[in-house]
């Protein structure tokens, strides 16, 4: 399993406040009440919890690796339960119930062929 499913490496991007708040403030501007949100590769769901936040009625924050039981634990301890629904299962295999209306996703690589988007 690629390092992406390390807990470590997503520590230390939940630390970086700067950087959390510019897509804080990005998701609040692009996503509008009642929108659907897919979050690609959602990690530990902190650019899920800001779209429901930001006023979705649903996120789906796909996930791969074990990582998402740990976004699901955050999702519910930040009270977004009932918002966002993560899904762990590789982005190309999933098939969503509903069309989204903005897609977010972090790049933790300098292109997305390093992520293989």
């Amino acid at each position: 399993m690629s390092s992406y499913g390390e807990l470590s490496l997503h520590r230390w991007m939940l630390r970086d406040n700067q950087r959390n708040e510019a897509y804080r403030r990005a998701i609040a501007h692009a996503v509008k009440p009642g929108d659907v949100v897919l979050d690609m590769g959602a990690g530990t769901g902190i650019l899920s919890i800001f779209a429901a936040m930001a006023g979705a009625r649903r996120v789906y924050a796909v996930e791969r690796t074990e990582i998402a039981d740990v976004a699901r634990q955050l999702i519910e301890s930040n009270g977004h339960s009932a918002c966002i629904q993560v899904l762990q299962s590789d982005l190309e295999e999933v098939t969503l119930p509903e069309q989204v209306d903005v897609i977010v996703s972090e790049w933790m690589g300098g292109f997305g062929v390093d992520e293989n988007m």
